[in-house]
């Protein structure tokens, strides 16, 4: 794994690592576009991009708090918008920033077990991403 380079106010890369997913590589970055963030998630045996993701919380019209929208777009049979959802809208509730995640992971011939893994290292690269910037306020 990479070490993450130091955060800048201005646009540039804040975050870039290669974890490891079931024997293959999943490479992350993120980039400070202004207040909003540009993740970027791709690896397996064929990056690419199959889905995007952006989410913004802005105050609610129905009551009192904050709401999330999210808007997807995915490349047809891709299933990666499940992914890009689910990274954008949780970054985005935690740093009160527009997140746009794009997901591309393709494992050939994956099973159960190998989603489930590809799906927790997710989740992992999202707990290392707010802690970065956790870290960094």
């Amino acid at each position: 794994m990479r070490e993450a380079p130091a955060m800048r106010e201005s646009s540039g890369v804040a975050f870039q690592r290669t974890y490891d997913v079931c024997g293959r590589g999943l490479d992350v970055s993120v980039q400070s576009i202004g207040a909003d963030l540009l993740v970027v998630i791709t690896g397996g045996d064929r990056p690419h991009v199959g889905a995007t993701a952006t989410a913004s919380v802005m105050r609610s019209p129905f009551r009192d708090g904050l709401s999330t929208s999210v808007s997807t777009h995915s490349v047809p049979g891709h299933k990666e918008y499940v992914l890009a959802t689910r990274v954008a809208e949780r970054l985005a509730r935690s740093l009160s920033r527009t997140v746009t995640v794009v997901v591309g992971i393709h494992i050939d011939r994956a099973t159960s077990e190998q989603i489930r893994e590809v799906v927790d290292v997710v989740d992992t690269v999202v707990d290392d991403i707010l802690e970065l910037y956790e870290n960094a306020e």
